[in-house]
């Protein structure tokens, strides 16, 4: 399942337009509406940003690496080293031995995944919505968009176009073990320096078989929550 982690992860890279909202004058609708909003509000607020974007510089170091271009992939590899630190301090980090998270079946890990066998730091990652069959097409467009909005950064974004939904969704969250993630990118970063760039991309496909996927609702047991920052995470 290497192949499906890494379509995940890769995802975040992805922009999509925002979907305009139907607008109705049903009461019903509205409180609806409402909650849609505040839930997924506080799905985002699971996530780490620095987490996220560490990602992104490790897919893209990944590409370049596949390309023989070791020095080009150097300062996506620092930068992503930089970003995993700051994710380890913030508050959506948290502690948890592998066992005691429990996967989606929606996504499993990949199938060269090594449970980590003692209590470690956990960091998300990435996330995405998910809804049933029986949803109607233009509403599996926008939670399509919020997909794409949400990896690529656009939080706000993401709970405009909720809005449209006006159903039950469920939001997984990908998890990435922190200590584990660190030492295959300081691997990665010694040998792009000695101009190995497959071995330097290889060690980043443990980086992808190393994420576990997780049910929001799990995550509410585990992840701390507070008020929303004012101010946005940078890049």
């Amino acid at each position: 399942m290497r192949i499906l982690a890494k379509s995940i992860a890769l995802a975040i890279l992805t922009t999509t337009p925002i979907l305009a909202a139907t607008t109705t004058t049903s009461p019903l609708h509205s409180i609806h509406t409402k909650w849609e909003e505040h839930k997924a509000d506080r799905a985002l607020d699971h996530l780490s940003q620095s987490g996220q974007y560490a990602m992104v510089d490790i897919l893209q170091a990944k590409h370049i690496l596949d390309s023989g271009e070791s020095a080009s992939a150097l300062p996506l590899l620092l930068r992503a080293s930089k970003r995993l630190v700051a994710a380890g301090n913030d508050r959506q980090k948290f502690i948890a031995a592998e066992s005691d998270l429990h996967p989606v079946p929606q996504h499993p890990a990949s199938s060269s995944h090594t449970p980590v066998i003692e209590k470690t730091a956990w960091i998300p990652v990435g996330g995405e919505f998910i809804v049933g069959e029986e949803l109607a097409p233009e509403k599996k467009t926008a939670i399509a968009t919020a997909n794409s909005q949400l990896k690529s950064g656009q939080r706000q974004e993401v709970v405009e176009t909720m809005k449209v939904v006006g159903e039950d969704t469920d939001f997984i969250v990908s998890l990435a073990p922190l200590a584990q993630t660190q030492k295959a990118i300081n691997q990665a970063i010694a040998l792009a320096k000695s101009n190995k760039s497959q071995e330097a991309s290889q060690v980043l496909d443990h980086v992808m078989d190393s994420l576990v996927f997780i049910s929001d609702n799990d995550v509410e047991t585990v992840i701390p929550t507070s008020k929303h920052a004012s101010t946005p995470h940078k890049k």
